[in-house]
């Protein structure tokens, strides 16, 4: 018996782009409904759990189901990305590359 497994659901693609001063940006193909929410700072562990009940308390009531570690998704850092950090890791990637190839041609060899 021949087993036909649904194609994939397709997943709706967003982009947040993060500007050096910490402006946000959130960009979509389709309609979503995006919030921006920020946790409040924190200086100890009891701070930060009050911080993020605080945080949870904030937001608008049909977001508050998201706020699950298993729905995390993504993560990401807005501490400042400087133009030769970039070039740094561009460059180590094209280095990875080139040593890749070297090895992938011995092995066929």
């Amino acid at each position: 018996m021949v087993s036909h497994k649904a194609p994939p659901a397709k997943r709706d693609k967003v982009l947040v782009a993060i500007h050096s001063g910490g402006f946000l940006e959130a960009f979509a193909e389709r309609n979503i409904d995006v919030v921006f929410a920020r946790i409040p700072a924190a200086t100890s562990l009891f701070g930060q759990q009050i911080a993020e009940d605080c945080f949870e308390l904030l937001l608008p009531q049909r977001y508050r189901d998201l706020w699950r570690r298993d729905y995390l998704r993504a993560s990401s850092s807005t501490a400042p990305l400087t133009a030769e950090a970039v070039m740094e890791a561009l460059t180590t990637r094209d280095s990875i590359a080139a040593l890749n190839s070297v090895n992938d041609a011995k092995g066929a060899a």
